[in-house]
């Protein structure tokens, strides 16, 4: 798959000769339209999909991104002591450290972690925290990926049980040399091809793209909830939002994100510059208010399509 985007030119090429295999079928999520908007999403049906999400609640939003991830950290505690297998996602690795440290202050509040403390490399560990190890050690039983809970914590040492079941020793020197952090979050990238048999609880950032979104919201079985920062005035008058205006532009921006494309296409695959089929915020923000997107999907596909209409109509081109 890799860059350059050969391996798309290669389906496309081979398609009409009957060739290629397909994934027809979602099996991961059980609610049939989670199933349904995830496959929106891959396919490109982006108004669609976010319509679905905002239909269900699943994008929470807030002009404070501080006060964002500590209410994302908040929900994913919260679903973590009804069912232990939840997990929180983010683009960065700064976004990862900060949702890490906002889960373990509210794990420390409730007193879930132990007393004794060791700092090792920057990172402060405690008896009840997660880890994630990034190295692989084969002498140790450590590969990058391993998952576990600390169970003791002394300066030589951790001592973990890991989701396998297994009791392993983290030196100090493998921490020393940063092969492990804190495991209440992870990045999209490292959560591919993962199953969280319970909820997701993403983060979603100025890098996100349709196949970051489609990945990071389709690793769970029972739900998947998007958190997005927004603006807390209008940009062009400085007058104060509403909150259900905050909450509109955030959605707006979160479709934006989801317009983008990741993919690499091969030069002679790509489109020309008026490719009829994107559509940019304006015209979203023209012709699909909130209770478009609340109401039904079909109105949001109608409105998009009138508004590709008047732009033909009026020869107006789609650069943004």
């Amino acid at each position: 798959i890799g860059a350059g985007g050969m391996f798309k030119s290669l389906v496309h090429r081979m398609d009409s000769d009957g060739r290629v295999s397909r994934l027809t079928e979602n099996r991961r999520q059980r609610a049939p339209w989670e199933k349904n908007t995830l496959a929106e999403l891959r396919s490109g049906s982006v108004e669609q999909a976010i319509a679905s999400y905002v239909q269900r609640d699943r994008i929470i939003s807030h002009s404070d991104p501080v006060e964002l991830r500590e209410r994302l950290a908040a929900d994913w505690l919260a679903a973590r002591q009804v069912r232990p297998q939840v997990a929180m996602v983010a683009y960065t690795n700064h976004d990862v450290q900060a949702l890490n440290q906002a889960a373990r202050a509210l794990l420390d509040q409730q007193g879930q972690l132990g007393r004794r403390r060791v700092t090792i490399a920057g990172i402060e560990w405690a008896k009840g925290d997660l880890i994630i190890c990034t190295k692989n050690n084969r002498a140790l039983g450590l590969t990058n990926g391993t998952r576990g809970t600390v169970t003791r914590a002394t300066r030589r040492a951790l001592t973990i049980q890991t989701t396998d079941n297994r009791t392993l020793t983290v030196p100090r020197d493998y921490l020393d040399r940063g092969h492990a952090s804190h495991g209440y979050a992870a990045t999209g990238h490292k959560s591919q091809g993962a199953t969280i048999n319970g909820e997701a609880f993403v983060l979603a950032s100025e890098y996100v793209s349709r196949e970051w979104m489609y990945v990071a919201m389709s690793r769970a079985k029972d739900a998947s909830r998007i958190y997005i920062d927004t603006l807390d005035r209008d940009p062009d008058t400085a007058v104060p939002l509403s909150p259900a205006q905050q909450h509109d532009a955030a959605i707006l921006d979160l479709h934006d994100l989801a317009s983008r494309s990741a993919a690499h296409t091969l030069a002679t695959d790509q489109r020309p510059i008026g490719d009829p089929d994107r559509l940019d915020r304006n015209d979203l923000r023209r012709h699909l208010n909130r209770q478009q997107l609340m109401d039904a999907p079909d109105r949001a596909r109608a409105a998009t399509h009138h508004a590709q209409k008047e732009r033909a109509d009026r020869g107006i081109g789609r650069g943004r």
